[in-house]
């Protein structure tokens, strides 16, 4: 979206950079456009979407020094300096554009003195390297795709520490290094050896987690805890069991530090928690909480049911967790898990909980670490929400912060609207992530009681699509004391006014009307999944949306990494689709990593690594000229094993002309986990030594995938067969097909959730396939205690 700003707001943003302040006092340099996640998240929430932000505060204390590898825009490395008061912080950035950035923030906030900024990146060793850069520089990396480079100085930090730093003790190091993390560590083994820092660190890469790095630390001597920002504390985390879905970050600690930190009443071992007694929870604390939060317990010394019973239990032991003093760490976890219990079946009599039970439990879930659990029962309870309803008990928010929130409406409406929000809002790290929803954000605005961080998104998602908003329904953004940020939202709103010269929409217009019983779509877009992830090799498009995956795309719910070496049907795929956040191509010939000869032909879509079957073709009438082989080039060809990140392949479409089986041959661990195989298939072998049908069938089988269906079945007459004046034989030789693989049951029986949701969604929108979207959905509310397929059913039996 392109802004001209106001004369007055000239000293906020200029056309170099914004400059936005934080909750922190902070004030950070950023690209002046929607498209830079980092501009995008500090207006949407005013801070890092990344809930260690809130560890800094509580884990660093004055005087202590820090690294920050990996800066980016410094928004870690300056509130580390802001919380050390007086120590000294290193930021590592070896990319030129967030550096220049981050410099002039150091600068703005007074830093100059203790942040030094060093412009190279960390590695094995001192050198060289090509970094993949791009419009949003937070995942610039060394190994990452994409045409546009940048050479950058490489240091190794034992090196570096040594020059210029030898003898300071280093308290906490940040490292997000892009997938460089272990090369990082190689060049730093002397630190490591010396020095015992806290290290928060990338837990994934892509949407995989980065076990590799998990064990280095093991092996280092470090235990793995998760920052649990509503309880602020330190909990352990096993990546093997625990929930994964929200986690981005860990915090590796060693004993020792583990023993302090436990002291200062931040952090609880394992052992700590397992050998805990549940302490009493204080009666008083109840009543607190129920004043802090504006409620009365008035009406309560009447008799009340099992369930009522069970969840004052339970709230008077979460009010303790949170306000009792003299509690360790390891107390107030119990004392929350100790609430969790009293609020699951059957000991809660489920069947007579009210929404306060409800809220109770998606705030303990949250607290735990569990955010994807939270979340799903808040969407549960939504969805069964009687109207009208009075609630009769003292309630508590999903959110801490939330218990002092302004309320103008009753109770019931109130919490609704907190509920409604909460599940909007952490359904995803930020909105960023989702695809734009002005009406979704409107519908929120609605209630009274909405809050500015609604008003924030909903602006956003109008500005990203360049739609002009309706700012009637704004509440809090025209006040200067509710936003970090007031000149800049006065100039974005005065912006949208201007648009387009048609009059301003009412926000009402907006608000989607009642509906009657939900279709099918609606149902799948309650799914708290991210998008599915489609992997096209041999993407040279045929026309707008021929692409057996677009009606994914048009749901919202897909992007696309896809690999096209010819250079000219590139550059159109670029033309065609340039959001590089949902579509993103690259030049590579896939295949089993190993060289090979490319046959380039007549006509670019049949050119292929294997040599044209020049006898074969010509029995078919038409096919030998459409296949005539005019150069051979010798190419290196990768494999998908390398080029795409674990979890990052739901759906594999191809389209290589007989060499299915080198793509195969070079993605054995990426089909493990494959939802969805969509691949070109011959009867007859066109291409010399190609696969046919039953070796590709053999292949996916091996890999727990079977086969749905055909496709576009081609069919051909014998050059024989006389092509005009004779009628057409009834039965042709059928030559090739798409053959479409989804996961055998015994595979579907075992997805996570989050799978099974993104199969449901490829099932439905991609395949049509709605017995298989059905059980797909099955699968996923087993594993989340959900009921996405009962509700998809009925939509289609209403249908």
């Amino acid at each position: 979206m392109t802004i001209e700003l106001a004369n007055e707001t000239a000293c906020v943003a200029s056309c170099e950079t914004w400059s936005l302040a934080t909750t922190s006092g902070l004030v950070f340099h950023v690209p002046p456009a929607m498209n830079s996640l980092t501009t995008y998240v500090l207006l949407e929430q005013e801070r890092w979407f990344e809930p260690e932000t809130s560890l800094l505060p509580r884990l660093l204390q004055a005087g202590m020094n820090a690294l920050d590898i990996g800066a980016n825009h410094g928004l870690y490395a300056l509130e580390m300096a802001r919380c050390t008061q007086t120590g000294r912080v290193w930021a590592f950035e070896p990319t030129a554009a967030p550096r220049a950035n981050l410099l002039r923030s150091v600068q703005d906030n007074g830093l100059s003195d203790r942040v030094t900024v060093v412009a190279a990146g960390l590695a094995e060793c001192a050198g060289q390297a090509s970094f993949a850069v791009g419009d949003n520089s937070e995942l610039n990396a060394r190994n990452g795709p994409g045409q546009r480079r940048e050479t950058v100085q490489l240091l190794a930090l034992d090196d570096y520490l040594d020059a210029h730093a030898a003898g300071l003790p280093i308290a906490f190091v940040k490292l997000d290094a892009e997938g460089g993390e272990l090369q990082v560590l190689d060049g730093a083994q002397r630190f490591f050896q010396a020095q015992s820092p806290v290290v928060l660190f990338e837990l994934k890469h892509g949407a995989a987690v980065n076990t590799a790095l998990v064990e280095r630390w093991q092996a280092m001597g470090y235990g793995m805890f998760r920052w649990m920002a509503e309880l602020s504390l330190l909990l352990p985390f096993d990546v093997s069991s625990d929930e994964t879905n929200f986690a981005l970050n860990l915090v590796a600690v060693r004993p020792e530090q583990q023993a302090e930190l436990a002291e200062r009443g931040l952090l609880a071992t394992a052992d700590a928690l397992q050998a805990v007694v549940p302490p009493t929870p204080d009666p008083q604390t109840l009543a607190a909480w129920c004043n802090w939060a504006g409620q009365s317990l008035d009406g309560l010394a009447a008799p009340v049911s099992a369930a009522d019973t069970a969840y004052l239990r339970a709230l008077n032991a979460l009010a303790s967790a949170h306000l009792q003093a003299g509690l360790r760490p390891a107390e107030r976890v119990a004392l929350v898990v100790a609430a969790q219990i009293l609020l699951t079946p059957p000991a809660s009599h489920a069947a007579t909980q009210g929404p306060e039970a409800g809220a109770l439990l998606i705030h303990s879930l949250h607290a735990l670490g569990q955010q994807h659990a939270a979340v799903v029962k808040a969407v549960e309870w939504l969805q069964r929400w009687p109207a009208g309803l009075a609630l009769r008990l003292p309630c508590v928010p999903p959110l801490v912060q939330d218990l002092e929130r302004p309320r103008s409406t009753s109770p019931g409406s109130w919490l609704h609207q907190v509920l409604s929000e909460f599940a909007a809002t952490k359904s995803t790290h930020s909105s960023y992530f989702a695809p734009p929803c002005p009406e979704g954000w409107a519908e929120l605005m609605a209630h009274p009681d909405h809050s500015a961080a609604i008003e924030r998104r909903y602006m956003l998602s109008h500005m990203v699509q360049d739609r002009k908003a309706a700012i009637d329904g704004l509440r809090w953004l025209p006040a200067a004391e509710h936003t970090c940020n007031p000149a800049l939202w006065q100039a974005l709103m005065q912006a949208t006014r201007a648009m387009g010269g048609e009059p301003a929409t009412s926000l009402a217009a907006e608000r989607p009307a009642a509906a009657g019983p939900a279709h099918a779509d609606d149902v799948l877009a309650g799914l708290p999944v991210a998008a599915v992830t489609i992997v096209d090799v041999g993407a040279s498009p045929l026309g707008d949306e021929t692409e057996p995956y677009a009606p994914l795309l048009r749901a919202g719910r897909g992007q696309v990494i896809g690999f096209e070496p010819d250079a000219q049907a590139l550059q159109q795929l670029h033309r065609q689709y340039p959001n590089r956040q949902t579509h993103h191509y690259l030049p590579h010939f896939v295949g089993n990593g190993q060289p090979a000869v490319f046959h380039e032909t007549e006509w670019s879509l049949t050119a292929s690594l294997f040599e044209p079957n020049r006898p074969m073709l010509d029995h078919y009438q038409r096919l030998g000229e459409l296949v005539r082989e005019k150069a051979r080039h010798a190419v290196a060809t990768a494999r998908l094993d390398d080029l795409v990140a674990p979890g990052q392949m739901d759906v594999l479409k191809i389209d290589v002309q007989g060499a299915e089986r080198l793509v195969f041959d070079g993605a054995p661990q990426r089909l493990d986990e494959c939802l969805v195989v969509w691949t070109e298939v011959e009867f007859v072998p066109l291409y010399r030594d190609q696969p046919l049908f039953g070796d590709i069938d053999a292949r996916l089988r091996s890999h727990g995938l079977q086969f749905l269906c055909f496709a576009g079945l081609a069919q051909r007459a014998l050059a024989s067969w006389p092509q005009a004046g004779v009628r057409a034989p009834q039965r042709q030789q059928q030559l090739w097909a798409d053959a479409i693989y989804v996961p055998q049951p015994e595979r579907i029986a075992a997805l996570t959730a989050d799978a099974a949701a993104r199969l449901a969604l490829a099932a439905h929108h991609m395949l049509g396939a709605y017995d298989l979207c059905h059980a797909a959905l099955l699968r996923h509310d087993e594993a989340s205690g959900s009921d996405f397929a009962p509700r998809y059913l009925l939509t289609l039996r209403t249908a």
